[in-house]
């Protein structure tokens, strides 16, 4: 799948697959989610819409069957380890 991007606010890049139908989409807080089924007529449509975001809440999600993609998330930070760090240093 190429991934095209959007330069959305919330989406970051968009990617179809003819031959199983799916599209995978990159939003922009970094999870990657696959929607099954999409027709390409959808993917098209998409791709010429004004508001990619706007689009996908209107006639992707909730529409479609979708899973998170694994693995596309960096780590969350540990904040009481940072924190700590953070007063260490002031010393």
């Amino acid at each position: 799948m190429q991934e095209v991007e959007v330069g959305s606010e919330v989406i970051a890049g968009i990617a179809y697959d003819d031959a199983s139908r799916a599209c995978e989409v990159r939003f922009a807080n970094g999870r990657v989610y696959r929607y099954d089924g999409v027709p390409r007529s959808v993917f098209d449509w998409w791709m010429r819409a004004p508001s990619k975001g706007a689009f996908f809440n209107r006639k992707v999600r909730d529409v479609y069957p979708y899973r998170e993609l694994e693995g596309d998330l960096p780590p969350e930070p540990d904040l009481e380890a940072l924190l700590e760090a953070s007063l260490r240093s002031d010393d």
